[in-house]
């Protein structure tokens, strides 16, 4: 069985940590602490470029882009777009922002950055502005596929995608995994050992009743697992972040601060009847949640979430 350092050893090197804080774009370590400041403009979202460039939006100034090496290249504004006499822009009435990760994509060549923005979630959107950017010139291409009184039009550019989350260049070799004694079963909600379920989400319920939780993340050895329990559905769809241990089958919250203690058998069996009933991080569908690279570190919006130690507020984390 591999060890985690020979995971560590074997995986490729992640990005660098990048968030957007009020006062500017920072590359953090895992602790959080300011490594270097690429810019003292705040952004509003950012996107990675397969080279490593990060694209940041930075309201009236525009796209700026930044490169790992050599110096910044300011882009085209986003403008106001026009249709079915309509008119809507970023900074203008109608609030217009990007929604999730997803919706800033570039295409499969590089050539082409494409966003979406809109005034509200995808459940209750009424405006949706789209952008084509030239990566090359920096010209930008505005059109609008959403809108009151307009028919609706496409979620994003043909020139990108939106399949999956944010596009990235895989690694040209996957990091192992570790073998844990602790198997994940989505689709029953079971975490199984080799004596049977040691955490069963349906337990007592038949399969149409079940409504067991999804994957957010998994970290690079497979050993941490972050589950949503969905809690509430409205406008937004909310659920309890957790994480799961697949080496001990322990279920912790996820709270800001010091890493918790698990949760002991009568909150587990809370837990299991209502799904809202043990306080954790409350997430939206929209949340950015994702594994790091950087040991076995998430990142959840502006959290860096570290299994076993800690959970850091560090300004909103660049995917």
């Amino acid at each position: 069985m591999l060890s985690l350092l020979a995971v560590a050893l074997l995986a490729p090197s992640p990005p660098p940590l990048v968030v957007l804080r009020p006062d500017g774009v920072h590359v953090i370590d895992v602790h959080g602490r300011v490594i270097r400041t690429l810019s003292a403009t705040p952004g509003d979202w950012a996107h990675r470029l397969p080279d490593g460039t990060l694209v940041v939006a930075q309201g009236a100034a525009g796209l700026l882009a930044l490169p790992p090496q050599g110096k910044a290249r300011p882009l085209g504004a986003l403008p106001a777009v026009k249709g079915c006499g309509f008119a809507a822009d970023a900074k203008g009435d109608h609030g217009l922002s990007l929604q999730s990760a997803r919706d800033a994509q570039h295409s499969p060549d590089g050539r082409w950055l494409c966003v979406a923005l809109q005034d509200r979630n995808d459940n209750m959107a009424e405006i949706r502005a789209l952008y084509d950017v030239e990566l090359a010139t920096g010209k930008v291409h505005p059109s609008l596929a959403m809108a009151p009184g307009c028919p609706g039009g496409a979620m994003l550019s043909d020139r990108c995608t939106l399949v999956g989350p944010p596009a990235v260049t895989p690694p040209a070799t996957p990091p192992p995994k570790v073998s844990w004694p602790f198997e994940w079963q989505g689709e029953r909600g079971v975490l199984r050992g080799g004596d049977g379920p040691a955490l069963d989400f349906c337990v007592g319920r038949p399969q149409e009743a079940c409504d067991p939780p999804d994957t957010a993340a998994v970290s690079p050895s497979g050993r941490w697992r972050l589950l949503r329990l969905p809690t509430s559905q409205g406008d937004y769809m909310h659920h309890a972040l957790f994480a799961v241990d697949h080496q001990t089958a322990a279920l912790y919250p996820i709270t800001e601060g010091a890493w918790p203690s698990p949760l002991t058998p009568t909150q587990r069996q809370q837990l299991l009847r209502d799904y809202a009933a043990v306080p954790s991080l409350d997430v939206v569908t929209e949340t950015h949640i994702a594994a790091t690279g950087h040991g076995e570190r998430f990142a959840v919006d502006d959290l860096l979430v570290s299994p076993g130690e800690r959970v850091r507020r560090v300004g909103r984390l660049v995917p």
